[in-house]
């Protein structure tokens, strides 16, 4: 086998695996998308904008030490709320609540650190409850700390400097009638992720 054959070979092997990562990688919309595309759904972050720095959380390197002992102070209290909108001209059903809804949480700055604490949960399957959302109105889901995933338990976000941070959601929820392209569930709902828009936070010395 001559060398332009080999390299040819290496080549393909390499965009194979490649591609295969690409494949195996989960979708996600872009932010102020929903996936999949032409799911009636939005998603903004509202509410207050500006808090104070809390030194009682540590810094990133005391962050850092609780990854050996998997102890992590409570992540930032917030008063923030996720509004859903109903994008189409139609009442759509959206669940809200239960276990396979779940807000992913992303903030970004200089300062900001994310855990994954391992919290016992209940081992209880918390069905998913819907609300009705009539064309073009909201329903929303509040956002008391920076904790996501699954019961909110999945993630901790923490800002360990004072300064300008933006914080992002990804909603994983289902909607009725099914979008086109949806994943199905139970009851002729369909699986959709919303992400927000970018909010911009500012976190100020105590």
């Amino acid at each position: 086998m001559n060398r332009a054959i080999l390299i040819a070979t290496a080549v393909a092997i390499l965009g194979g695996a490649a591609m295969s990562e690409a494949a195996d990688k989960p979708k996600v919309p872009e932010p102020g998308k929903a996936l999949p595309e032409g799911a009636p759904l939005s998603v903004t972050i509202e509410g207050t904008a500006k808090y104070t720095l809390d030194p009682a959380l540590g810094s990133e390197a005391d962050l850092k030490k609780g990854f050996i002992s998997d102890k992590f102070p409570n992540p930032p209290k917030v008063a923030l709320k996720l509004v859903v909108r109903n994008t189409s001209d139609k009442p759509v059903q959206v669940w809200t609540s239960g276990d396979p809804v779940t807000v992913g949480l992303n903030l970004k700055g200089d300062g900001a650190v994310m855990v994954t604490p391992r919290l016992a949960m209940t081992a209880d399957y918390r069905s998913p409850r819907s609300t009705e959302v009539a064309a073009g109105k909201t329903v929303e889901i509040p956002l008391t700390q920076l904790s996501g995933g699954k019961r909110g338990m999945g993630e901790y976000w923490y800002w360990t400097k004072a300064g300008e941070y933006e914080l992002t959601a990804m909603l994983n929820t289902a909607v009725n009638p099914a979008p086109a392209g949806a994943d199905k569930a139970d009851g002729g709902f369909g699986l959709v992720k919303v992400a927000s828009p970018a909010f911009k936070i500012v976190v100020e010395k105590k």
